[in-house]
């Protein structure tokens, strides 16, 4: 269910509270488990996929926790991004034409790069993008492999076995990471990891 604007325009989701505090309570469970915070140690590179309510919980997570250095990935028109966090970098993903790179990243000045050269530079991946199930979006394939950064961390809230990531697969919160050589995978469907706060505010929707 969606809120609809007076142009018939698709809006925010009536629950959009719901996919938001899914998106918190991934990030945080994931740092845990993965033993890091960017309030202490080195500051890491974080992309997220997608700027719907699960990337804004995610984002909201992540400064809870001190990361300073996030990039927004969007896939939608620059004119319908609304709200947008500040002291975030956004670009725009898009698949390349003939002879490009598979995917390419369009900063806002239109300067084009290839996806995978941001990939190569980040140490958190996240993903909050809604696929469709009949076209989706990979982010990064199997002949890409090889431009995951070692021992970096993909939180795939929204995730669709083998979308977006060719190993990508639900995990349960019993056994919630896995690892692609010296990449951990997370991918748990978790809002229940604040129990209170969530029962709060899906009494107030």
């Amino acid at each position: 269910m969606f809120i609809w604007s007076p142009n018939g325009q698709i809006g925010r989701h009536t629950f959009y509270k719901n996919n938001e505090m899914a998106g918190y309570c991934a990030v945080i469970h994931a740092l845990q488990l993965k033993g890091i915070d960017g309030h202490y140690g080195n500051q890491r590179k974080t992309i997220i996929f997608g700027f719907g309510a699960v990337s804004r919980g995610a984002i909201y997570a992540l400064k809870a926790h001190g990361f300073r250095d996030i990039t927004i990935c969007i896939q939608r028109p620059d004119h319908e991004v609304r709200e947008e966090v500040l002291d975030c970098h956004y670009v725009r993903v898009q698949a390349g034409n003939n002879g490009q790179t598979r995917m390419l990243v369009v900063e806002h000045d239109g300067t084009k790069r290839p996806l995978t050269d941001l990939i190569s530079k980040t140490d958190i991946i996240i993903n909050g993008t809604y696929q469709d199930t009949e076209n989706p979006t990979d982010f990064v394939t199997e002949a890409e492999s090889s431009y995951l950064k070692p021992n970096s961390l993909i939180i795939d809230i929204s995730c669709d076995e083998g979308m977006g990531f060719f190993f990508a697969k639900p995990t349960t919160f019993k056994n919630p990471m896995f690892k692609y050589k010296t990449v951990d995978y997370y991918a748990v469907d978790l809002r229940e990891f604040v129990r209170l706060s969530s029962t709060r505010t899906f009494k107030s929707n």
